[in-house]
C-alpha cells in the first residue's frame, strides 16, 4: 500500500493536480424526464472548496454544440464525506435544498455561452474539472473525474484518458429510466478499467 501511495504521489505531481482533488468524485448519475442530476461526493477528511470549478457534460446530439459548462457558484462546499447534487439542465423550485444546485435551463446560465441540453439516459459523459478558465478546457490536469455511459469516444474524453480517470475505448452501461448509474466507492482507482467502477442502480440513492 505504501508503494502504492508513493506512485499515487507522483502521478498527481506529474500532472499538476493536487492529492485532494482527487478526494472529490462523480458519484451517481440520473437521466430520465422524470429526473436528472448528478451527484458529486468527497471522500476526503477536509472540506472540498468547489468555488473554482466547473461540471462539464459532453453529448451526441446532433445539430447542437455537444460541450457544455456549468460554474459551480462562489462558496460552493463539500463537507468531509459528504455529497452535493447538481440538478442537470433543470430551474431550481421556489425552496432550494441545502446541498442543491440548479443549473437552469438559460443559455447565460452556462459557460460560454454554449447553453446546456438536458442528460440523456441513453449515452453521454460528465467531468469534473478543477478551473473555470476558458484556457484550461483542453488541459488534461484539470480534468479531476470522468464517467461515459452507453457509449464512449466524447468530446475531451481523450483528455480523462491521458491523466488515468477514465479508460480508453470503455464505457459504463447505459442509465434506463427510473434507475441511475451509480459508482462503487471502495474500489475507485482499484479496478482493471475505470467503467468497473459504475453499475446501473435499480434503487436510485441520491445523498
Amino acid at each position: 500500500l505504501r508503494h502504492l501511495n508513493v506512485g499515487f504521489l507522483a502521478i498527481a505531481m506529474a500532472l499538476d493536480v493536487s492529492l485532494d482533488a482527487q478526494d472529490v468524485i462523480l458519484s451517481e448519475v440520473r437521466a430520465d424526464p422524470a429526473e436528472h442530476w448528478v451527484e458529486i461526493h468527497n471522500r476526503g477528511s477536509s472540506p472540498a472548496d468547489l468555488s473554482t470549478w466547473s461540471l462539464y457534460c459532453s453529448t451526441n446530439t446532433v445539430g447542437m454544440p455537444q460541450n457544455y459548462w456549468w460554474a459551480f457558484p462562489s462558496g460552493t462546499t463539500v463537507a468531509p464525506d459528504s455529497y452535493i447534487r447538481v440538478f442537470w439542465h433543470e430551474n431550481a423550485p421556489a425552496q432550494v435544498l441545502p446541498g442543491e444546485y440548479y443549473t437552469g435551463t438559460s443559455p447565460y446560465g452556462y459557460m460560454f455561452g454554449l447553453g446546456g441540453e438536458a442528460l440523456h439516459g441513453n449515452a453521454g459523459a460528465l467531468a469534473l474539472i478543477s478551473s473555470q478558465q476558458g484556457s484550461q478546457m483542453a488541459t488534461a490536469a484539470h480534468f479531476v473525474d470522468w464517467v461515459s455511459w452507453g457509449q464512449h469516444g466524447f468530446v475531451r474524453e481523450s483528455l480523462a484518458i491521458q491523466n488515468g480517470t477514465w479508460s480508453a475505448n470503455r464505457n459504463a452501461p447505459s442509465i434506463p429510466a427510473g434507475q441511475s448509474l451509480a459508482r462503487n466507492a471502495a474500489v475507485v482507482g482499484l479496478t482493471v478499467t475505470r467503467d468497473q467502477e459504475w453499475f446501473v442502480d435499480a434503487t436510485p440513492t441520491p445523498m
